[in-house]
Formats: structure tokens, C-alpha cells, sequence
């Protein structure tokens, strides 16, 4: 999970912050309270007082996995869909914004379909309680990621379209939904008069690509040609099973965003890459609630009874496919661990990951690794998510750091002045080839080895200078 280490670093900082312990590079931050991306953190912090750092984001991000296929399957028993297709909501949480690592995105997914489910049941009825109890939902769904909110704000008003009694009635039953403009209209004014990144240019990035990729997104695919030949076998189930198709355009209207989110929204806004891409585990549920079950009086096809066991081996499958992914990650990184335990608590150390790819993924999982020092040790890593503007634990403007966004994809622009290169205890690279002669001359030899492990090579500042 390319992102899991700094997100790490930032729970790190945050519980420092908040315990005001002492810590030696707390003067580097400032906490920001009103961020749309603080529920899944402070969850995290809770929990880590207990089980430490590193555990408690994995048990939370277990959590999340656990609750997308039961918040998704709530969502398909509410609109009348079959309990069997919830089989294939089950792989769907390991797709790309699990291998990026996009921790609050993942912790918000099943929390917006909780919150569609919601909406699904009132159908149509005027109750305030339910109301206060939707509104209470969609504000935590804020607090955990605010794109993701927008997306199923928009979904919930689609769906809300049935029945359809005209538009005064149709905006009554979305009135849950409204209470959330105040805050998302402070929250951007805020942001838009003092954070510049919020107001970057928008990358669209849209191409044919989108439509090659979004079968396999469809499904959480680990390779593409699997993709293409599952996501048309996970459209086909509710039919195979005889499932039929919902009559109203608001049934569909979910999925019909989906598709235009995955085709034509950016893929960079806000300061923020990958913005369409991890909405694709989203999307079968949005389509699977657009079908009614078989109807009970209408006969089975043969096929029928051996589907059911064969999709749920299909999915169970996949889930093994991951876990062997996960075996092969484990054994990659085993060398960081043994060249980090030679590193000292409370330093600060600048990775350069020449090669951050793992076999184990597309995704560049070892980009931000030396986060977890951070988390683990008492120390700060950088490049650091700390320098982003949404942030929980932010660096204030005269933090003295030189290391900015597109440093870590370029390492090799490394340099010692216009970098500070004094500033750092340890420098962890992870190359294939050995780093000695490289390093030598990037910092005038005043960096020499601590430890080795395959293409893990951690180096110490010769002579330590105080934190400045």
C-alpha cells in the first residue's frame, strides 16, 4: 500500500502534537482540526494507544475492508437485489486504492453506502428522526473524505428521484443531503483564501485508456486481462442468476454517474493525484442495486444451482491471489527492517527509492517506506505527506524543510546544498546496484554505510549536526 507509511508518519506526529511530549521535531507542525480528512486518522489515534502505531492502522484498515462488502450488501438488499451477489462485492476492496494506500478513502467507501442505504429506506417518507440520523451520517462521511462525499451526494440525490412526485417533493427527501453545504462551503472558502494547492490547475488525463481500464477497475483486478474477462462475467451474474432489471431511470442513474465519473473526471485536482482511479470499487454495487431478485414463482435454470458455488469460489480465489501478493511483499521489505534496526530513535532520515516498485503490484509500494520509522521510532521521514494542505499534521510555513512533492520520483536529483543534506542523521536508498560511489560523491563523503540488505542501503551523516 504505496501511501500506508506516511500515513503512518502522520499519526505519528498528530499523537506528538497532541501529547505535546516533547518531541524533538514538533516545532516543524501545526495541527489543523477542520480538514475533511480527519475521521479515519482519528480513529487510528484512538486505537493506537492501545496496539501502537503500525498495528492500529492495519486493524483499521481491516475494519474498512470488512465493512464495504456488509455496507454494500446492505445497499442491494434494500433496493430488492439477490443476498447471493453479494459474493461479488468481497474482492472489491483490494483494488487501486488499496495499493495506493488511500487510507480515509477506503475508511469513507462503506460509510457512503450505509449512507445510501439510508436514503434507500425511507422511500419517500417524510421522517425527521430518520433525516437527523442521515445528516449525522453524511457529516461524518465529510470528515472522513470529502470527494467521496460528493460523489454519493450525488448518487443519493439520483436515487432519491424515485418515486418521482415532481421537483418540490423530490428536494423535500433530499433535504438530509443539503445539511452538509454550510460546512463544505466554509471548509472550501478556507482552503481556496489560504491554501494555493486547492486552487491548482485541473489534469484531466482522459484518453482511451479509460476505456481499457475500466473493467478491470470494475472488479479490483490485480492484472488487466484477467480484468476484462471478470468484469464482464460480474455484469453478466444478476441475469445469469435471472435477476431483472429495474424500470426507473433513478435506479440507474447511480451507476450512469459511475461510469461518467470513471470516463471523464479528473485525474488531478486540488493538489491531488488519482482522483477518478480509486472510485472503482464502487461501481458494482451502484450497478447491482439497479437489479430486482428472480422472482420466487419463476423456475430456476439448471445452471442456476452450481452458479452460486462457483461465484463464490471465483471471489474466494481472488482473495488467495491477494494473499500471495502479500507473501511476496513480505519477503521484499524484509530487508528495510533488518537495515532500520540499525538506525538510532529520533533521527531524521530522507529516503531515495531509485527502485520503488515491487513485484507484488503495478503500484510503486515501497515509494514512501521509510514512514514507517517515523511511526516506529520516534523520528521524521521525508519526502513527507506533512507539506500537503489537507492535512491533520501540517508543516507550518517555515518548517526547515527543502524536500517538496516530486522529490520522491526523482531521487536522483539529489543535492547536498540545495537539498540541506545536513539537516538529515540517515539517508535510506533502495537500488539494485550498490550505492557506495553514488553517495560519495551526492554528499561529498560525508555520508558512510550503516547496513545492507539487498537493494536496501541505509547511510549515516558522518558528523551529527543539531536540529535546526
Amino acid at each position: 500500500m504505496v501511501d500506508m507509511p506516511q500515513h503512518a508518519a502522520q499519526v505519528a506526529a498528530i499523537r506528538h502534537l497532541i501529547a505535546d511530549d516533547g518531541w524533538k521535531f514538533a516545532s516543524f507542525f501545526e495541527l489543523q482540526w477542520f480538514t475533511p480528512y480527519l475521521f479515519g486518522y482519528l480513529l487510528v489515534v484512538l486505537l493506537s494507544y492501545v496496539v501502537g502505531v503500525p498495528l492500529a492502522l492495519k486493524l483499521v484498515l481491516a475494519a474498512a475492508v470488512v465493512l464495504f462488502p456488509m455496507a454494500g450488501g446492505r445497499l442491494i438488499r434494500a433496493t430488492g437485489g439477490d443476498p447471493a451477489w453479494r459474493w461479488l462485492l468481497l474482492p472489491l476492496p483490494f483494488g487501486f486504492a488499496y495499493q495506493w494506500g488511500f487510507l480515509n478513502f477506503l475508511v469513507a467507501a462503506p460509510i457512503g453506502f450505509l449512507f445510501l442505504s439510508s436514503l434507500v429506506s425511507l422511500r419517500g417518507r417524510s421522517d425527521l428522526a430518520a433525516y437527523a440520523r442521515i445528516a449525522l451520517v453524511l457529516h461524518l462521511l465529510f470528515a472522513a473524505h470529502i470527494l467521496t462525499a460528493a460523489f454519493f451526494c450525488m448518487a443519493g440525490m439520483l436515487m432519491l428521484m424515485s418515486p418521482w412526485n415532481g421537483v418540490r417533493d423530490w428536494l423535500r427527501r433530499c433535504l438530509p443531503v443539503f445539511t452538509i453545504l454550510p460546512v463544505t462551503a466554509l471548509w472550501f472558502w478556507l482552503n481556496l483564501q489560504h491554501a494555493p494547492p486547492a486552487g491548482a490547475k485541473v489534469i484531466w488525463a482522459i484518453g482511451p485508456h479509460r476505456l481499457t481500464d475500466f473493467l478491470p477497475g470494475l472488479v479490483s483486478s490485480p492484472t488487466s486481462l484477467a480484468g476484462q474477462f471478470l468484469g464482464l462475467f460480474f455484469l453478466a451474474v444478476p441475469f445469469l442468476t435471472g435477476g431483472r432489471p429495474r424500470r426507473s431511470v433513478a435506479a440507474w442513474a447511480p451507476f450512469a454517474l459511475y461510469v461518467v465519473w470513471m470516463l471523464a473526471f479528473p485525474h488531478y485536482l486540488g493538489g491531488t493525484f488519482f482522483t477518478y482511479q480509486r472510485f472503482g470499487l464502487v461501481g458494482i454495487p451502484l450497478y447491482l442495486a439497479a437489479f430486482e431478485r428472480r422472482r420466487e414463482d419463476l423456475p430456476q435454470p439448471e445452471y442456476a444451482r452450481s452458479l452460486v458455488p462457483g461465484l463464490a469460489v471465483i471471489c474466494l480465489a481472488l482473495l488467495g491471489w491477494h494473499c500471495i501478493r502479500v507473501l511476496t511483499f513480505n519477503r521484499e521489505v524484509a530487508g528495510y527492517v533488518e537495515v532500520m534496526e540499525q538506525a538510532k530513535p529520533e533521527g531524521r532520515v530522507l529516503m531515495m527509492a531509485f527502485n520503488p516498485v515491487s513485484r507484488a503490484s503495478s503500484a510503486p509500494l515501497l515509494l514512501h517506506f521509510s514512514g514507517w520509522y517515523q511511526a516506529e521510532r520516534d523520528g521524521l521521514s521525508e519526502y513527507s505527506f506533512s507539506g500537503f494542505w489537507g492535512v491533520p499534521a501540517r508543516f507550518r510555513a517555515d518548517a526547515p524543510t527543502t524536500i517538496r512533492q516530486g522529490f520522491e520520483w526523482r531521487p536522483d536529483t539529489f543535492n547536498w546544498d540545495r537539498h540541506s543534506g545536513d539537516l538529515y542523521d540517515y539517508f535510506l536508498i533502495r537500488h539494485p546496484a550498490n550505492a557506495d560511489s553514488w553517495i560519495r560523491e551526492r554528499t561529498g563523503g560525508r555520508a558512510a554505510l550503516v547496513a545492507r540488505s539487498g537493494e536496501w542501503q541505509l547511510y549515516g551523516r558522518r558528523q551529527a549536526q543539531p536540529v535546526r
